[in-house]
């Protein structure tokens, strides 16, 4: 978000003292003198506004923009006016109320007189102090000006509060207790402590069992909520998660191995996991995009051990079914044993499923006892994922012919390209797909179809395979090549709808990727970020050395090898300019050059295949524009402005995207960290719903951007963002209520827009470790739009 300084003006309250009859005390005539110069100011400012005489436009950026209320006697509803007192008009501004947006209208340029303007009445003000601040705006730029300070007084407004009521069991505590009043949108954050000797053994909130956190967060409160956490004792010799063993028959997951922790629970090479609240004493856990969802079990390593205390129910061999997760193939994985250490299941090898969270199911027999028991999970070989393990009754000890796989489906996500995907078999160690015809065996989902000519159809169908034999073939489906890129500018054949996904070149604490690990849901992926050099408008790049160090080593040729393997496989790589520290400026021909001249350079380096512009600290429309048109041709240019560049066509970045429309990609607005904001309608809406995402949408589609260079921006999870994260299923309404009409909320667009393009996430590393729920759930909908 931009940041604007914010100080107090300092305003003195003459009053009038009782001055003896006939006489005007001291305070008076000072009151007096004051107001006659304030009434002559106002008409120098009027005449001066007004004045007739032909004016030239403005040719730089505009002035300084000061306001002022309409009262000072501390009521909860204010006028605030805005007057720049000579110079270079703008062609809009915007008022701030503690950094909101609150008002915005279009200005007439009469350079270089001065400019008035006066906002809406904005009212039902609380008690308290708000400080205000205005920019001002033209096609050189925006200028902000210096804070107004107003406090109300009198006749406050209300806020609405939501309650969290929170309470412990024996045993423990929660900080803090009680009913805990919490305004709308706010966040409400819960220790939660066992008293010496006990551990949590279970957290609920709004009646739901979320395991065994130590602390716990409501974000973006918009109801009143429960919270109660229970404890029971520690064993130092470790025992059953939850106090009772797993049933057999049934489903073990896999976070729930034993208590006890290191060296009795499990054995651990180092403590990894990105959801480790879920219990205590959590290690190596994350957050899945299995269905169902929950948490399963990550950071692999030869050597590493999990135990599990079971009851058997009856004594005899089980089949066990492994729900596992691999980006690439793993022989040996690991292998189930007993309290002796005896090898129950044998070696269990894991099939590549493509992804850390693109699951399949392995199985193997294990022959056991009745009654409790232990049995270890023995990790022999790093690389993959598990969710749970499933015993049935009835194992053997031949594996039978997989079912045939469904959920076959072909994507085009180019005029070169086709994407084939399906659902995993039980039992399947490999699979088979029949193209147009020709038979690709030992593949795996998804598999992408290239080399393809343009406006083709093709047609595909798939096999399961294992030792016993092979599934009959599915259907046959077919997919048709595009015939062009989809419409939105330049960058060649992208798919008609896209999921920009921001790739982090540093570590802040989310999960660390390679290229090739980001899933194939990503059609657009934005390395973050090019740096500034010395010359103005010029970047550089590298590989940020605190990533490298956290993957054990990632070199320049690795990097580069990395982006054209994701390239091979259908995926757009591109570099992202800029973002919340970015200081590149582009203000000047000579710059712009500069600026187009390094990304080009960059570009043919690495194999970029385009530009990301994230400048959220100002641009110069004129000069950017000139930039970007400078970069070879055929190159993606996408935009990420903040929501108050985009309010309106002579906003800095809708301004740009509007001169560059013949070569602009998409258009990703950033609806997150925000506050309230106008809509297409003129209504102000809050961040964190449908109708914020649509009604802001609609004013970029009514300014005149194309549908299909419109998407969406926004947080793939709480972590990504100070505010304005939605759970994914919000974004997919929101998208499908532009395409379609359908699940609008209260804002009803005024048209439908099929082309939508879909949508952006900051970032693919805080999806990842969140499940990748957001990739998974917006990508799901396309087929919807």
């Amino acid at each position: 978000m931009n940041y604007y300084p914010k100080s107090s003006l300092v305003r003195s309250d003459f009053r009038q003292s009782p001055a003896l009859p006939g006489c005007v005390s001291a305070k008076g005539w000072l009151r007096a003198l004051l107001t006659a110069a304030a009434m002559a100011c106002t008409i120098m400012f009027a005449l001066a506004a007004n004045t007739t005489t032909a004016l030239a436009a403005a040719t730089g950026a505009p002035g300084v923009p000061n306001l002022s209320p309409n009262n000072y006697n501390g009521a909860n509803s204010v006028v605030i006016t805005m007057n720049m007192w000579w110079g270079n008009n703008g062609t809009s501004w915007q008022l701030f109320q503690n950094g909101t947006l609150v008002y915005s209208a279009s200005l007439v340029d009469n350079s270089p007189n001065a400019q008035t303007a006066t906002s809406a009445v904005i009212s039902n003000l609380a008690l308290g102090t708000y400080t205000f601040t205005a920019k001002l705006t033209n096609s050189f730029g925006t200028t902000a000006g210096n804070a107004l300070s107003y406090t109300v007084t009198q006749g406050g407004g209300t806020t609405t509060a939501f309650t969290v009521t929170a309470s412990a069991g024996a045993n423990g505590s929660i900080s803090p207790s009680g009913t805990i009043t919490v305004n709308q949108g706010a966040s409400q954050s819960f220790a939660i402590t066992p008293n010496s000797g006990f551990n949590v053994s279970s957290v609920t909130v709004d009646g739901v069992n979320v395991g065994t956190p130590t602390s716990y967060t409501f974000s973006n409160v918009q109801a009143n909520h429960t919270i109660s956490a229970a404890f029971q004792p520690q064993s130092s010799g470790g025992g059953p998660f939850g106090g009772s063993p797993a049933a057999i028959p049934g489903t073990v997951q896999a976070e729930n191995y034993d208590t006890g922790g290191q060296g009795v629970a499990y054995n651990v090479t180092a403590v990894n996991g990105t959801d480790n609240a879920y219990r205590s004493d959590g290690v190596d856990l994350e957050i899945t995009a299995d269905t169902g969802g929950g948490v399963s079990l990550g950071w692999t390593a030869a050597g590493q051990w999990f135990k599990y205390t079971v009851n058997v129910a009856t004594a005899g061999t089980y089949a066990v079914s492994f729900r596992v997760a691999a980006p690439t193939a793993v022989t040996g994985a690991f292998h189930l044993a007993n309290s002796s250490g005896a090898n129950l299941s044998g070696s269990v090898s894991v099939p590549s499923t493509g992804a850390w969270q693109t699951w399949t199911t392995v199985t193997a027999n294990v022959t056991l006892p009745a009654g409790q028991q232990v049995l270890t999970l023995d990790q022999d070989n790093a690389g993959w994922n598990l969710n749970y393990m499933s015993f049935a009754t009835g194992g053997t000890t031949n594996p039978t012919v997989p079912a045939t796989p469904t959920g076959l489906a072909a994507t085009a996500n180019s005029s070169s390209q086709i994407t084939v995907t399906w659902n995993t078999s039980s039992g399947a160690t490999s699979y088979d797909l029949q193209v147009d015809g020709a038979l690709k065996t030992g593949v795996s989902s998804p598999y992408v179809d290239s080399g393809l000519g343009a406006s083709s159809v093709h047609t595909f169908a798939v096999r399961a395979d294992n030792s016993a034999g092979d599934s009959a073939f599915s259907s046959l489906v077919s997919a048709t090549t595009q015939s062009s890129g989809g419409g939105g500018g330049g960058g060649g054949s992208l798919p008609a709808h896209l999921i920009t996904g921001y790739y982090q070149d540093f570590n802040n604490g989310a999960a660390v990727l390679r290229l090739t690990s980001v899933p194939m849901s990503y059609n657009l992926i934005a390395v973050a970020f090019a740096t500034s050099t010395g010359t103005p408008g010029q970047v550089s790049f590298s590989v940020d050395s605190g990533l490298s160090s956290a993957l054990g080593g990632y070199s320049q040729a690795q990097f580069i090898a990395d982006i054209a393997t994701c390239e091979a496989r259908g995926q757009h790589v591109i570099l992202s300019v800029g973002g919340a520290n970015g200081t590149i400026s582009v203000n000047s021909s000579a710059s712009a050059s500069a600026f187009a001249s390094s990304v080009n350079s960059i570009m043919a380096t690495w194999g970029f295949q385009g530009v990301d512009i994230d400048l959220e600290n100002g641009i110069s429309p004129t000069f950017m524009a000139q930039a970007l048109r400078q970069l070879k041709s055929g190159s993606i240019i996408t935009l990420a402005p903040q929501t108050i560049d985009v309010q309106n066509s002579n906003s800095d970045y809708l301004a740009l995207a509007l001169s560059i429309k013949d070569i602009l990609t998409i258009c990703n607005c950033q609806y997150y960290n925000s506050g309230t904001m106008l809509g297409a309608n003129g209504q102000v809406y809050a961040e964190g719903t449908e109708d914020f995402l649509t009604a802001l949408a609609v004013i970029q589609l009514q300014a005149g951007l194309a549908p299909s260079q419109v998407g969406l921006g926004l947080p793939a999870s709480p972590s990504g963002a100070g505010s304005g994260y939605v759970s994914p299923s919000v974004v997919v309404r929101a998208l499908q209520c532009l395409a379609t009409g359908a699940n609008s909320g209260t804002y009803v667009p005024p048209a439908k827009y099929p082309t939508i393009r879909g949508a952006m996430t900051w970032s693919i590393n805080w999806d990842a470790s969140n499940g990748y729920q957001f990739a998974n759930t917006v990508s799901a909908s396309f087929g919807s739009l």
